[in-house]
């Protein structure tokens, strides 16, 4: 199949196994739900894709929107709705709720606050990957947002060339968004004993650097998501790994 087809325009019966998983967790994201939505359902591609969102017992409206979008489109939007908050029992992240019900080879990831820019992203990804077994991510730039109006948008990554990540590299700095991941299912699922074990499954940036000892990371230059930073978001993976960081040491890992 060589013909890029629009996802919510997908024919594909839901019997059919996905190519990429797209995982997406949202907790009273009433006001940004709509545009990740429409990122991912804009994304134009030659092979099937599901939509796996969970839900964690939003109060705000969020969960009557993703409603109305499964009713619209329920062979490609697979939603989980919590009746309780499962964020403040520590149960948290994809690898809880999503990974363990993904289908496709690959996940993509994209939290209810952030969105993709470009209908193109997946195809982009899954090509290189599908090229390049070796690596074992695919991410890319992205536009970081700031919804108070206090700085101008920024990128992620000051540069216009494609780049390999390494673990060294990911030790020094993080480089890239959530939102940007795309990477190999079967990889993941060899690091869900080492997760659960340090109680690290929401942390992105622990995912990165242990899936980069199994391959290295490409980076596209491709700025084809939005990063929004706003007073609701709760901490990221990244910045709940430093705070655990710095109160246990990361000698145990």
């Amino acid at each position: 199949m060589n013909e890029f087809i629009e996802l919510r325009n997908n024919t594909f019966d839901s019997e059919v196994i996905p190519l990429v998983s797209i995982n997406c967790i949202t907790y009273n994201h009433c006001k940004y739900i709509r545009d990740a939505l429409e990122g991912f359902l804009m994304q134009r591609t030659n092979f099937p894709v599901e939509i796996l969102i969970h839900d964690d017992a939003s109060t705000d409206g969020t969960a009557e929107i993703i409603r109305e979008y499964e009713k619209q489109y329920p062979n490609i939007i697979k939603p989980l709705y919590e009746e309780e908050n499962q964020w403040i029992k520590g149960r948290r992240g994809s690898f809880i709720f999503n990974i363990p019900r993904a289908r496709g080879k690959y996940n993509a990831f994209c939290e209810g606050d952030d969105y993709w820019t470009d209908p193109y992203k997946l195809q982009k990804q899954v090509d290189f990957l599908e090229s390049h077994p070796e690596y074992s991510m695919c991410v890319h730039n992205a536009t970081i947002h700031y919804e108070d109006g206090k700085f101008p948008d920024s990128l992620f990554t000051k540069t216009d060339k494609n780049f390999v990540i390494t673990t060294e590299d990911l030790i020094c700095r993080w480089s890239f968004a959530t939102a940007t991941i795309l990477c190999q299912r079967s990889l993941m699922k060899e690091l869900q004993e080492i997760l659960s074990l340090h109680d690290i499954y929401h942390t992105d940036w622990f995912l990165a650097l242990m899936l980069s000892l199994k391959g290295p990371i490409k980076h596209l230059s491709d700025i084809m998501s939005v990063y929004r930073k706003h007073h609701l978001e709760r901490y990221s993976g990244t910045e709940l790994f430093y705070l655990k960081k710095k109160n246990r040491g990361v000698r145990d890992i």
